[in-house]
């Protein structure tokens, strides 16, 4: 809608005919209020959360493990699920990691989902001759999510626009340090330094900075992830924030 002005007189019309609105960030609910002088006593924010019983902490199989497979049993490794489209900015994220790894070789890059950007970036990894330390697998399963989930150390999102992120919260069932866009939505949920950290969309720099120390510090690592673990278990559970949702739907057929 700032950017298109037909998006905006839609989203006007969409609101004016709204009994009640929710949205899963505060970020974007005070951007209704102030944007469309929506009544802010008619509009809830929760992030819907995801399935506790799903994403969680799991032992991995060796036999079955990609760190076997790809012989990365020793190595730290990054994981990203965003889909290969410009808003999630590859670009930022193969240039960041290629910094990162010409200071510490132990790293490794996990890229898992599709797009229509996902042949570019593969051709920027072959240009970079990054091959044996980037792998795509594509398009996979929620339970392969979840194992490869378990089996990184370190997850990573080089957004450039966002609401609260459902892969984000999946990462913190698993219990894993992040690294993210310094964008609002992601700062509702992270404590820079604390149990992530975020970095200036399209800053490179900063982005292989963060990637550097949280692949040294492996007692950082594991002091963040416990704080993401606990976040999810108390404000990312899908069971009871429907409660929720269900809530203003009763309320809404009692008006």
């Amino acid at each position: 809608p700032d950017k298109y002005k037909i998006i905006n007189r839609i989203n006007n019309f969409v609101f004016s005919c709204t009994d009640w609105v929710t949205c899963d960030a505060e970020y974007v609910k005070n951007k209704i209020i102030n944007d469309y002088s929506y009544d802010d006593k008619k509009i809830t924010t929760f992030p819907w959360g995801i399935e506790l019983d799903i994403f969680k902490v799991v032992d991995v199989d060796s036999t079955t493990s990609i760190r076997t497979k790809l012989g990365w049993e020793n190595n730290v490794i990054l994981i990203s699920n965003r889909h290969f489209e410009h808003v999630y900015d590859h670009n930022t994220l193969i240039e960041s990691f290629r910094s990162a790894l010409m200071k510490n070789s132990n790293l490794r890059l996990l890229l898992i989902g599709d797009g229509k950007l996902m042949n570019n970036i593969k051709s920027l990894v072959a240009k970079y001759e990054l091959d044996d330390f980037i792998h795509f697998t594509g398009r996979i399963t929620r339970d392969e999510m979840v194992i490869h989930l378990n089996e990184s150390d370190i997850y990573i999102t080089t957004s450039l626009s966002d609401g609260t992120s459902v892969s984000l919260l999946e990462a913190f069932a698993c219990k894993k340090p992040v690294i993210v866009s310094d964008i609002p939505c992601n700062k509702e949920w992270i404590q820079n330094g604390e149990n992530g950290f975020y970095a200036k969309p399209r800053d490179i720099d900063m982005f292989s900075e963060h990637i550097l120390k949280l692949g040294k510090d492996k007692q950082l690592r594991e002091s963040m992830s416990s704080i993401n673990y606990n976040l999810a278990q108390k404000k990312a559970d899908w069971i009871k924030n429907f409660k929720k949702l269900k809530d203003i739907y009763s309320n809404l057929m009692d008006i």
